[in-house]
């Protein structure tokens, strides 16, 4: 009976061995599931901010995309606005051009006429007592 008390000794020594370890890995387990639950709240944060960032993305895209636009269109406006200011320009220009022919012809017709009465005058003056 000595060698069977000492197998069940044995036995009961090796039983609580399982024991402790199946404790100590139930307790890795509990540990190892808390932390799974533990990056899976990580997870759903950053994601949540990653949501967070798209939309304010997004938003600011949009954004920026109608300010391009008025931008864009004010180009369009000041481009117009200046095509309309070089015609006119242009247009001021060749009017100039116009009255200094003109002034030119007044000053020539000027300087005609002007001659004209002063050889009158001379003629006026010979005929005059």
């Amino acid at each position: 009976m000595d060698a069977a008390t000492a197998g069940v000794a044995d036995l009961n020594n090796r039983h609580m061995g399982v024991t402790n370890s199946i404790g100590s890995l139930t307790t890795g387990l509990d540990a190892a599931t808390a932390g799974v639950a533990d990056l899976n709240n990580r997870h759903m944060g950053v994601t949540t901010s990653i949501g967070s960032l798209t939309t304010g993305l997004d938003a600011a895209t949009a954004d920026l995309n109608n300010r391009h636009m008025g931008v864009t269109t004010s180009i369009g406006s000041l481009t117009t606005g200046l095509d309309a200011a070089t015609a006119g320009v242009a247009d001021l220009n060749n009017r100039h051009m116009g009255v200094t022919t003109s002034i030119g012809s007044l000053t020539t017709g000027l300087e005609a006429a002007t001659s004209a009465i002063a050889k009158l005058s001379v003629r006026v003056d010979a005929h005059m007592p």
